[in-house]
């Protein structure tokens, strides 16, 4: 059977007593040892009630998907999205998308955070329990609900204008990114979170909200840094360099700062790595000792482990969730460069050129590929496309990477990459047809003889997919 609801005020690494930084295998020996004293049947002090407790916050846990969630919306989010999720279930049937579900499709799922954005509801197939139905069913009535006294209907209301593209919720959403108290369960601002995204998603225009935005960069929930940098990306990819992006404490100041320190402390970290650097890390495994063994045997052995650890994170491309299992010191990623990169680019803030350089060699693949796309629109030299280009390789990345690699390309009009995206075979044929599509409208608004001579090639590669 199911797990119970976990109540929102419940911390489930705390009920599990593992750090926030756990791994599954320390989730699952934490597990079994409550499961031992407090299972109903088979522990030696039964606690029915606890033991529920301990089973949901292990379900939750290692689920890669939930996890993420939850670590971003704790229990309320979590239990939110999925009841979006069986709501949509419906719409998810029909055969043809919705001009919002392709939007959704490019602009959130592809670059956005692929649990929380993809595509959800139309607002007449989703159901409800009498009055008690969190749906907006009017631009009106989600306005109203941003101020609801429920927690969830105010979330959904802001998810409702983030995925419609409400522009006239814009004043709205400034004031909740910068007033909204909603906490989740590990201290985030999920609704300011939400509003962010939605900012980002309606392509905001007013100084107003590029200054609220520049100014969550500073907040202290890293999320919500990350989702004020995803959003000043969006709207400048949209509308180009808006006034209320200059100034000396403007956004793009800000954007250029966070860069310059990362940059800054990465260089620090890579003078100061020593003669350990150098070691290889494939060369024993550190749960068996060998000290006893002859060398003939730990040879063996040593070969045995260097070969399956590079089989393992090769399958950790194609499996594991991006970013996750990278080994990086924590402040290189306390920061969200990937999109203080992306913004960077669409801002074609020149300066910040020789600070993004310093991110080609970042740990985590999703913020070398954004610096490689920073620096072809900042530089113009196409090596670093191509090396997005060479990421769509089969197994190179994370199917989740690659969409983003897919989605990066079109972003820049590198046409020169349309037959490697078509070719890139861990990806679904709709992202590619949808990417290819934008790609092609960028080319036939250029006329040099680049775009001019790739166009057939992107008609081509549209036809393959067709």
């Amino acid at each position: 059977p199911a797990a119970p609801p976990i109540p929102p005020s419940e911390n489930l690494y705390e009920i599990l007593a593992v750090p926030a930084s756990a791994t599954s295998s320390e989730i699952r020996a934490a597990y079994l040892a409550a499961a031992k004293t407090l299972h109903p049947d088979t522990g030696s002090a039964p606690d029915p009630a606890r033991f529920d407790g301990v089973r949901a916050a292990y379900d939750v846990l290692m689920d890669v998907e939930r996890r993420v969630l939850y670590d971003e919306l704790g229990t309320e989010g979590l239990a939110a999205i999925q009841s979006l999720r069986d709501r949509a279930a419906p719409a998810g049937a029909a055969e043809d998308a919705t001009p919002s579900e392709e939007l959704d499709f490019l602009g959130d799922a592809l670059g956005g955070d692929p649990y929380l954005l993809s595509s959800g509801p139309e607002p007449d197939e989703v159901g409800g329990e009498g009055d008690g139905s969190a749906c907006p069913t009017s631009v009106e009535e989600a306005l109203a609900n941003l101020g609801h006294e429920d927690r969830g209907t105010r979330y959904y209301a802001a998810w409702w204008i983030s995925r419609f593209r409400v522009k006239e919720a814009e004043a709205a959403l400034v004031g909740v990114l910068k007033r909204s108290d909603d906490r989740t369960a590990m201290g985030g601002y999920s609704l300011r979170r939400r509003a962010a995204i939605a900012l980002g998603n309606i392509g905001a225009e007013s100084g107003e909200a590029v200054e609220a935005l520049a100014e969550a960069l500073s907040s202290t929930d890293f999320y919500l840094r990350y989702r004020a940098a995803e959003a000043l990306a969006r709207i400048a990819d949209a509308n180009g360099v808006l006034d209320a992006f200059g100034g000396e404490n403007g956004a793009t100041e800000k954007l250029a700062a966070i860069l310059r320190r990362g940059a800054e402390a990465m260089s620090a970290r890579q003078a100061g790595a020593g003669a350990g650097a150098d070691a290889d890390p494939d060369a024993a495994d550190d749960r068996f000792d060998l000290s006893n063994l002859d060398e003939e045997t730990k040879a063996k052995l040593q070969a045995i482990f260097k070969k399956r650890n590079v089989a393992s994170r090769e399958t950790a491309k194609r499996m594991t969730t991006p970013s996750l299992n990278v080994a990086v010191d924590a402040d290189a990623v306390d920061e969200p460069y990937e999109w203080v990169l992306k913004a960077l680019g669409f801002l074609g803030h020149k300066p910040s050129a020789q600070h993004a350089e310093a991110f080609l060699e970042h740990p985590v693949p999703l913020v070398r590929y954004a610096a490689c796309k920073a620096m072809f629109q900042l530089t113009g030299e196409a090596v670093h496309a191509e090396q997005i280009v060479a990421g769509l390789g089969y197994g190179v990345e994370h199917h989740y990477s690659q969409r983003v690699l897919i989605r990066d390309l079109s972003d820049v009009g590198y046409v020169k990459g349309a037959t490697a995206m078509v070719d890139s075979p861990m990806v679904e044929n709709s992202f590619k047809f949808l990417a290819l599509r934008k790609l092609l409208v960028k080319a036939l608004a250029r006329t040099d003889e680049e775009a001019v001579e790739g166009v057939p090639v992107i008609l081509k590669c549209l036809d393959r997919l067709l």
